[in-house]
């Protein structure tokens, strides 16, 4: 009866393996986030709130020395000024007493439609906590320096 069995059953050969899934504690990929962001700017002698949004393009090693590495595109608007301004900024961070640490830092313009664009720079320091407190200070033509003090709630819209 096994040897009927046998060669009824046909050829045997192996499944390939399933694809496993990724432990969701593994943070390790290459992520788009977008999100919004708050800030109290100050600039021109006065502080004003300003709100605005970001999307970063960031590649996540958490146990590598240079945890986070990549690029952010973001831009404000000025409550109580004329205008706005964008930035875009090369992105590296770390691990420091357990949390992601780091520095952002690019080209900046400020725009509006009483003024020419004002070119300048900005260096950020930023750090992960579920939301991301974030502290930027920079220099732009005309306008002069700027310090923000804030938050960006990205959140994680795509994984590669």
């Amino acid at each position: 009866m096994s040897v009927v069995l046998a060669l009824a059953a046909g050829h045997a050969h192996a499944e390939p393996p399933a694809a496993t899934a990724r432990p969701a504690a593994d943070l390790d990929g290459t992520y788009l986030w977008l999100g919004p962001s708050g800030a109290a700017t100050r600039i021109a002698g006065s502080w004003e709130s300003s709100w605005g949004g970001g999307l970063q393009v960031l590649r996540v090693r958490e146990r590598a020395p240079l945890g986070v590495a990549g690029g952010w595109l973001g831009a404000v608007h000025y409550a109580g000024r004329d205008g706005g301004r964008l930035w875009l900024d090369a992105v590296a961070g770390t691990r420091i007493a357990g949390r992601m640490v780091g520095v952002a830092a690019g080209p900046a313009v400020e725009l509006g439609p009483l003024h020419h664009p004002r070119l300048g720079a900005s260096l950020a320091i930023w750090a992960f906590a579920g939301v991301t407190p974030v502290v930027r200070v920079g220099a732009l033509a005309e306008a002069g320096t700027f310090v923000e003090l804030g938050v960006s709630l990205a959140l994680p819209a795509r994984r590669w």
